[in-house]
């Protein structure tokens, strides 16, 4: 049976009040407010943490404090990319899907099979492919790529195969997104964390999130700074069970990332905690059923 922990930060004037509390609501009695970073969220969003068997509701940083930390990871952005079939097109053909291996699977219902390959004599860049067969009709993609693309774009739109094809793509964009915006979120408060054991000054821009690390540490005085990373999977959540399934998107157990950067190089950060400040975390490539003790282990890398 998990419990629902809300630790509150609240500001009076000059002065600075640490409040918590403690709730076990019901599933029917739990709105869910949960963060699906799909560019939809409210800015009163939470996410779902675990210290303990303890789900912990946490604010999420501004963009400010993780930018004076440099914790950023690059991602592409679904909602560019997907917003429809053209959209789709002009970002294979010249935005963030160009160099993507994304688009690999693409064209394999068809009847030449997939759109693009990888150029072995180009560090396998992925490219389009030489020709493409669409419903019999073959498309030389060598004198004309512009053709092609036209081609692609009314197999994405009409054929049913194109439209699936379309989809998954964009929905492994969605799952990655919202997993590595996740891992920004645990890796801040693993630095929050870091940084207030080390008596540092933090940014104001860093609450109230700071504030309720701070409160954390109180109520969990033996837990480690890479326990604040921990991710609370949404089914396991009181009301919060489908909201991913209700928004099309899938769960995956613990914050990863797919050929993404995490950066952390702390600009005015302690000289303890600036070496693994200093810490670029380089994770594999479409890995998305990392379990959240291997969590623990990669924010290990920044204590």
């Amino acid at each position: 049976m998990f419990r629902i922990v809300r630790p509150l930060f609240l500001l009076f004037a000059s002065s600075v009040v640490l409040v918590s509390f403690t709730k076990a609501p019901t599933a029917s009695a739990q709105e869910c407010n949960a963060c699906l970073f799909d560019g939809n969220d409210p800015d009163s969003c939470i996410v779902y943490g675990k210290i303990n068997d303890d789900i912990v509701e946490w604010n999420t940083g501004s963009r400010e404090c993780k930018g004076f930390f440099d914790i950023t990871i690059s991602s592409i952005d679904p909602n560019a990319s997907c917003h429809s079939v053209n959209s789709f097109i002009n970002s294979l053909r010249f935005g963030d899907l160009e160099a993507s291996d994304s688009k690999l699977g693409l064209g394999a219902g068809s009847d030449g099979g997939a759109f693009f390959v990888q150029n072995p004599d180009n560090n396998n860049l992925v490219e389009i492919a030489p020709a493409i067969t669409i419903n019999g009709e073959t498309t030389n993609c060598e004198t004309s790529e512009f053709n092609c693309y036209t081609k692609m774009s009314d197999y994405f739109e009409n054929d049913e195969q194109g439209q699936k094809e379309k989809d998954q793509v964009c929905e492994t964009l969605y799952n990655k997104i919202r997993v590595d915006r996740n891992l920004e979120e645990s890796v801040l408060r693993n630095r929050l964390c870091m940084e207030i054991k080390d008596g540092s000054v933090i940014p104001l821009d860093c609450d109230p999130l700071t504030g309720q690390v701070s409160d954390a540490m109180e109520q969990y005085p033996d837990t480690d700074c890479s326990g604040y990373g921990f991710e609370a999977p949404l089914t396991n959540v009181p009301g919060c069970e489908n909201a991913l399934a209700d928004n099309g998107a899938s769960e995956s157990d613990g914050s990863t990332s797919s050929s993404s950067t995490t950066s952390t190089t702390g600009s005015g950060s302690s000289s303890n905690s600036s070496s693994s400040a200093n810490t670029v975390l380089n994770i594999a490539s479409w890995n998305w059923l990392m379990t959240t003790s291997i969590v623990g282990a990669l924010l290990g890398h920044f204590c």
